[in-house]
């Protein structure tokens, strides 16, 4: 038989355990409504609800990347890693010396968000496959198009790239960090720039050009440029 005791600790854990659960699963719902905040934010181009979306690291982030575009010299942009090389050239292509200076990272989100600067982002995209870090303080999760995978899940399914020739290509995902600052989940994104310099190295390669080159193309792209002269490096004006 056994000990009421014993019946009592079990129950007391299997609470423990559905309260952890219920918790986890609260806070994967509140990540992924942050970052559906954020979406519409940025849509929307509210600077204020953009820069509140963001942790500390990442105003921080900016604030230490403002004095780079402002002071440094082209070659020591170029040391930098392809994630804050872009970040330098974006500031020293699209806003001029006087809007850089004095203003620290949340001010640098609060004028990029309000010119639709800081991300092209569809409300289409969502957070998938979110993790909770046992302490609930930090959430790991991928940015994902719904629409895009039901779409590449059929093609397989329906094997229509044989009709057609061409074999549907995977749609992609993008890792995201969220940190929890004060209870309330916030977009962190230094968290995931060592993936974001790997990715832009690779590709890179694949096209064989320089980071420095590829990372002008981008820009010259996403300004509607057809090209940029390599002044952009330079310290603005």
């Amino acid at each position: 038989m056994i000990a009421r005791g014993t019946i009592a600790i079990v129950l007391a854990i299997a609470a423990l355990a559905f309260c952890g659960c219920d918790k986890r699963r609260q806070d994967k719902a509140d990540a992924s409504a942050a970052w559906d905040n954020y979406v519409i934010a940025n849509s929307d181009r509210k600077g204020p609800d953009v820069a509140d979306a963001c942790s500390k690291r990442t105003l921080d982030f900016y604030t230490g990347l403002i004095k780079t575009a402002v002071e440094a010299p082209a070659q020591k942009v170029w040391e930098l890693p392809p994630t804050q090389m872009y970040e330098v050239l974006k500031m020293r292509h699209r806003f001029k010396k006087s809007e850089l200076k004095g203003i620290n990272g949340r001010g640098y989100i609060l004028l990029s968000a309000s010119r639709g600067w800081i991300t092209d982002n569809d409300p289409a995209w969502k957070l998938t496959a979110i993790k909770i870090t046992p302490d609930g303080a930090t959430a790991t999760a991928q940015i994902h198009n719904p629409g895009w995978e039901s779409d590449y899940a059929y093609e397989r399914s329906a094997h229509r790239y044989l009709r057609f020739g061409a074999r549907p290509e995977k749609p992609p995902r993008f890792p995201l960090t969220l940190l929890k600052e004060e209870g309330v989940w916030k977009i962190d994104e230094p968290a995931s720039h060592a993936k974001q310099d790997q990715d832009i190295r690779t590709l890179a390669a694949q096209v064989r050009m320089s980071v420095r080159d590829l990372l002008m193309d981008i820009e010259a792209d996403q300004t509607e440029n057809d090209r940029l002269p390599m002044s952009v490096w330079d310290p603005p004006k």
